[in-house]
Formats: structure tokens, sequence, C-alpha cells
């Protein structure tokens, strides 16, 4: 692989921080339009260099302002929708530690069916936490999950665990690629061809990242500079992602249905949001499952988690028996935890 100056920028990074983050060899795998061979040799020069690859950027702990609390732990009745029942399915699994991960690894290099098989059970969640950022009424999200899970297989497959990055890092690119061709090769009116959907993901990133770090939406000539390319060819990016086709469109195999006919529902919850919720959730009670049980008692009576009603600081401190002050200190603790920690999750989805 010919090293780039933009390979080569994101390898004297990796060299002064010690680490890169996968979202940013992602960047370069997107842009660039790299092969297999080329993203494994990647990963090589990064793993030659001793540079650690990270899922999302490390938070320093400290300094974090505290949250409010609106978050919400407790479990919804779960009701027989299929989305709904495979999200539930796949957060059984247990998550793999990264011996774990090697472990399986070279099981499967064996032909162990079973360690495939737990390897693929275990990452469910995140071809779900990719899947749902790309979902749009034009594809159900039940077939985005399952076109991500091929990538996920494939990506299985493919592993080298003596490379030495995480699977995760590994796996997200075959999924994304999963996804994305499969969502170019749907029959529309419109066809959109994969390196212009590439194109237009990679603008809705950076989008998100402007927001994020201006506070206001980004014009052109911000999403140009940023992107590399003129104002007219972000304008022409942005007149492809809205093209939409006539609701009169016919649609089905014998076209005698009207794709007006199989627009969401609005008084039915949005799957997207509904993913959202459930990632939300669980993620959130894996935060506090990492706590000690003292924080843990009072992040659920504070804010009311598990059905509770929230509780003032007087009555958590009677509770257990100390000042309301040291109440005050253990929960701006265990808030600062969970600030940490989303924080690093909003890093991995809109770097």
């Amino acid at each position: 692989m010919h090293p780039t100056p933009e390979v080569q920028d994101l390898l004297q990074l990796g060299q002064e921080r010690g680490y890169v983050t996968g979202d940013e060899i992602m960047t370069l795998v997107e842009e660039f339009d790299m092969t297999v061979e080329e993203i494994e040799d990647l990963y090589s020069q990064f793993f030659d260099q001793s540079i650690e690859i990270y899922e999302q950027c490390p938070v320093a702990p400290g300094g974090l302002d505290a949250i409010e609390p609106v978050l919400d732990l407790s479990i919804q009745t779960v009701t027989q929708d299929p989305l709904r029942l495979y999200l539930k399915e796949a957060g059984t699994t247990p998550l793999l530690s990264r011996d774990e991960e090697i472990d399986l690894a070279k099981r499967i290099e064996t032909g162990d069916k079973r360690a495939k098989d737990r390897m693929i059970q275990s990452n469910l969640r995140l071809v779900i936490s990719i899947a749902k950022n790309y979902y749009t009424q034009e594809m159900d999200l039940l077939d985005l999950i399952q076109e991500g899970n091929t990538g996920l297989i494939r990506a299985v497959d493919k592993f080298d665990y003596r490379r030495g990055f995480k699977f995760s890092t590994y796996a997200t690119w075959w999924i994304r690629q999963a996804i994305t061709r499969a969502i170019a090769n749907q029959d529309r009116n419109i066809r959109i061809p994969v390196h212009m959907i590439d194109k237009i993901n990679k603008m809705v990133r950076i989008e998100h990242k402007l927001l994020r770090e201006t506070g206001k939406e980004p014009n052109d000539d911000d999403l140009a500079a940023e992107l590399g390319m003129e104002p007219r060819e972000v304008q022409e990016i942005r007149g492809i992602a809205r093209r939409t086709t006539s609701l009169q469109s016919p649609v089905g195999e014998e076209g005698d249905a009207e794709l007006g006919d199989f627009l969401q529902n609005m008084s039915t919850p949005d799957p997207a949001d509904m993913v959202s919720e459930v990632l939300a959730r669980e993620y959130l009670a894996e935060i506090l499952m990492n706590m000690t049980p003292r924080e843990r008692k009072v992040v659920e009576l504070r804010f009311g988690f598990k059905g509770e009603h929230p509780r003032t600081l007087a009555e958590v401190s009677v509770r257990f028996n100390v000042s309301r002050e040291r109440i005050r200190q253990i929960e701006a603790k265990a808030l600062e935890q969970i600030k940490a920690a989303l924080e690093i999750q909003a890093l991995g989805e809109f770097t």
C-alpha cells in the first residue's frame, strides 16, 4: 500500500499520543475506498509501531459537569414485536473480553463452529448500534440488521487476532460495508451509486461533528472546507440525498401498490428510536453495574430508577445514616462516571 499524506499524518498522530481510534481509521478507509488488503496492511502498520487502536477516544476522569437527572432505566413490557424480541435476545449474550476474543479466534481457526457462533452472538449488539444509524423508510430496520449480520460473519471469518486490534474495531468496517451496499442495491426510482452513498454518509457525520462543536448547523462552505471539496460538490451531494420518489410511484413485484401505501404510521414508535432507547438502557445499566454498591444505590434512589420515585438528599441520607453533603458527594462522583461513559459513546457515534 502506497502511504498517502493522510495515512502518514494518522501514523504520526498515533506515535505522538500512543493510540488512534477505530473511527479515525474508518475515515481513511471510506475516503480512499481502500481494499480489504489495504485495510489489513494499514492495521499492520499501527501494530508494528506499537500504536494502540481504541474504539473511542479515552476521556480523562474529572472536570465533567453534572448531568440532568433525566435517565430512565425502567424496564418496559416486552411485546411480541419481532424487532423488540430480536433486541431482547441480542442483549442476553455477554460481551467478550480481549482474552475471550483471542481464545475464540484460535478455536475458530481450528474449525470450532460453537466458537464461531459465540463470537457472532456476542457482537450482535454492535450490528444493531451501526444499523440504526442507516434506518430510513426505504429499508426495514430488521433487514438492515440482517445485512449487517452478513458483514459480521464475514469479519469473523477474516479476523486475525495476531495483528493486535480488537475484533469490534475490525468488524465495524465489514458491517458498515454490508449495510451500505445493501442500501445501494435496493430497487429505487432514483438509483444512488455506492460511492455516492459513502459521500452522503460522510457528509452527515461531518454535519453532526460541526453541529456538536459549534452549536449551529454548518453551511455548504463549512462542509466543503471540512470535506476538502468545492461548495458546489456539497450542494450536489445534498441534492442527491434529498431526492424522493413520488407517493404515487408503483412498488412491489406486480406494481399494484403505491409508495404512499407504505409510509410510516406516525401512531407507532419509530424503530430507530426504539433501538436507541433499548441500547441506552442497556448501556446505562452496564455503567451502573461498574459502580460501587453504594454509588449505584444512591443514583437509583436519587433519580427514581427501577420504577421508584426520586428521593431527596435528606431521604437518602437517612437511608444510609450519613450527612446530606456526603450523599451529594457520592452522587456527584457517580454522575461523573456516567457522563464520562456517555461522552465516550457519543464520540464513537458522531466522529
